[in-house]
């Protein structure tokens, strides 16, 4: 039998060389793809926070300066009261005056700690408190001798309109810090007679706890807080409350001391940022010689040892980090499973996070064009709210100049009576009260503004009157009124205290009284215009705001409270007074709001609120309020 030859059965190979090179190959392209994607992924996202980081540095420091420039426009009204210069050129009588007008001034400003004028040799002559996070005001009558006190001999040999701004420190009372703590910040400004001769000081303590707490309230990334430290590098906010006012009890707890590389690169500029092991440090500096508006090009701005700096700390991004305990399972798993299906696993996964980015992208922009749509909505607003107090302050200073020549050209003449000096000094203190009071409305406006992104509270919460609010809303409208044929009444028929924010419901008061003064009276030579607050039903009260002029159409009323609509535009008008108006009612004070009218037989737009706000609502300017 002739044996046949069998074909050789062919023989799967396995090329182990092969594999394991290929294996070694896609294992590393894997580990290099995916720790520069894990870099590049953690360095845009620190970045990111990065420019969070700085826009809240200068965010905070915006609203410092911004504080520092009311506090100065503040000491200086107060100083330039006519009781008081009265007072200083020799007549004494006007002491009661200008006690009188120093409490009705730190009443209406509630940031307020004392308000004080020192002769010449240091001793207190007049000196308002304000209890400890309480409203009420007081005269002290045990007066204190402050000659030795820095915020006198700093101040008491500047000229006329110096101004002098401490550094933050805490209260001392009788050598002693004061507890609680109240943090403070003084500004004074010497006072001349009619002689030339310096007088002694005003000076202005302001508490700037809330200032304070604004950065406590802001928030980053990984727990980063923003800080507030001296020029000397003590903290003052921040930080726990062990660590703050160092100085004021004589420890040595520094940045310099606890980090001098941080604080060599933040005081070697004004602000810019220094990278650190493990961590960035952004900062920037606020100086009252910079910031505060002198009154004029000679006139000097004194703050020695006031020179703050706003810091924040957030991590770096370093490649090793990247490789934690978190991590090196997955690198595990990757690299089994790398040479069977790698390839097709990659592309499809880098597909998949492809679209996902994409997608991501695509809503974040949308997300960002809204926030973009709305801010601009909300400069406008601020910008067209802010026409009333700013000019209700020109016209009345400009009033108050024409008073005060005719008042010197009277003192020139020899014909100086004591009616007319008793008219300029009720002139002047009213006119001074109504300026105050707008300047402050403008400064809330755009404090409302400028602290969304930092969500610290403006507007304060509290129990009031309603008929003492509407005596102050009526009041700073009158003179508006009066320069027309346009008469304003107050009519209220309730004794009710109401519990919300008195700040916003005068400006809803202001902004219904207003509109009915510019466009009821069109073509009319003379107008009526009623304010009527009476209880309605339990819990709430009804105010109206009447007027006798020409009405609003049928076809446009149930428009009026929409952004942007106006039948002025064109003209002035940017149709978002009334919106505001209404976002505050409703959004803020719990309210509801509603117009009725009819062509000739004027117009009644009723506020329904109740007499307690709700607690915590998003309110105006999309800032949320708290009980």
């Amino acid at each position: 039998m002739t044996a046949v030859e069998m074909p050789a059965s062919p023989m799967v190979s396995f090329n182990f060389k092969l594999f394991g090179l290929t294996f070694l190959v896609l294992s590393a392209v894997f580990c290099a793809i995916w720790s520069v994607s894990l870099y590049l992924a953690e360095w845009e996202d620190n970045q990111r926070q990065h420019v969070a980081a700085a826009d809240a540095v200068h965010a905070q420091r915006e609203v410092v300066e911004e504080a520092l420039n009311a506090f100065s426009t503040d000491l200086r009204v107060a100083a330039g009261l006519q009781s008081l210069r009265r007072f200083v050129s020799g007549d004494t009588h006007f002491l009661d005056t200008v006690t009188a007008d120093f409490r009705l001034f730190a009443d209406e400003n509630a940031l307020i700690a004392q308000l004080r004028f020192i002769d010449r040799e240091g001793v207190e002559q007049i000196r308002i408190d304000r209890w400890p996070r309480q409203r009420s005001i007081f005269v002290v009558t045990e007066l204190q001798n402050k000659a030795l006190r820095y915020y006198f001999t700093k101040s008491i040999g500047l000229p006329k309109g110096g101004l002098y701004v401490s550094a933050m420190d805490l209260n001392v009372e009788f050598d002693r810090v004061e507890i609680p703590w109240r943090p403070m910040i003084r500004l004074a400004t010497p006072v001349y007679s009619d002689q030339g001769a310096v007088a002694g000081i005003v000076v202005m303590n302001l508490d700037v706890e809330q200032l304070l707490a604004s950065f406590e309230n802001v928030r980053l990334r990984d727990n980063a807080r923003i800080q507030l430290l001296n020029a000397d590098g003590y903290w003052l906010a921040g930080v726990p409350a062990n660590r703050r006012w160092g100085f004021m009890f004589g420890r040595e707890d520094t940045m310099a001391k606890s980090n001098p590389a941080a604080w060599r690169g933040i005081t070697a500029s004004d602000e810019g940022e220094v990278e650190l092991e493990g961590q960035w440090a952004f900062f920037t500096t606020v100086s009252p010689e910079n910031v505060v508006r002198p009154v004029g090009r000679d006139v000097p701005v004194v703050s020695e040892d006031a020179a703050w700096k706003i810091v924040v700390f957030v991590p770096g991004v370093t490649f090793f980090a990247l490789w934690n305990g978190n991590h090196l399972p997955l690198a595990i798993a990757g690299l089994i499973v790398i040479g069977l299906i790698s390839f097709v696993l990659s592309q499809a996964v880098s597909q998949r996070r492809k679209a996902e980015a994409a997608n991501r992208l695509s809503k974040e922009e949308m997300a960002r064009y809204e926030r973009m749509a709305s801010l601009g909505s909300l400069v406008a607003g601020v910008a067209h709210e802010l026409n009333t107090p700013v000019g209700t302050s020109v016209t009345v200073a400009s009033t108050l100049f024409e008073k005060m020549k005719e008042f010197d050209a009277a003192v020139t003449s020899g014909e100086l009576r004591r009616s007319v000096v008793d008219a300029f000094l009720t002139d002047t203190r009213e006119g001074m009260m109504i300026i105050l009071k707008g300047l402050r409305q403008a400064h809330e406006l755009i404090g409302h503004f400028k602290q969304v992104a930092v969500d610290q509270t403006s507007e304060q919460r509290r129990r009031f009157m309603l008929k003492d609010l509407l005596k102050d809303v009526s009041a700073s409208l009158q003179s508006q009124f009066r320069h027309g044929n346009i008469s304003l009444e107050t009519m209220v028929e309730t004794t009710t205290e109401i519990d919300s924010f008195p700040g916003l419901l005068s400006q809803v008061l202001i902004n219904l009284a207003e509109n009915a003064r510019v466009h009821a009276f069109a073509g009319r030579e003379s107008g009526k215009v009623i304010v009527h607050a009476r209880q309605h039903g339990t819990g709430y009260v009804l105010i109206e705001v009447r007027d006798n002029g020409r009405g609003i159409p049928a076809d446009i009323i149930d428009r009026i409270f929409e952004p942007f609509f106006s039948t002025q535009l064109g003209k002035g008008g940017s149709g978002l007074g009334l919106s505001i108006t209404y976002n505050i009612v409703t959004a803020t004070l719990g309210g509801s709001i509603r117009a009725k009218s009819a062509p000739g037989d004027g117009t009644t737009m009723s506020v329904r609120l109740p007499v307690m706000a709700p607690a915590a609502r998003e309110g105006f300017l999309g800032r949320t309020y708290d009980v």
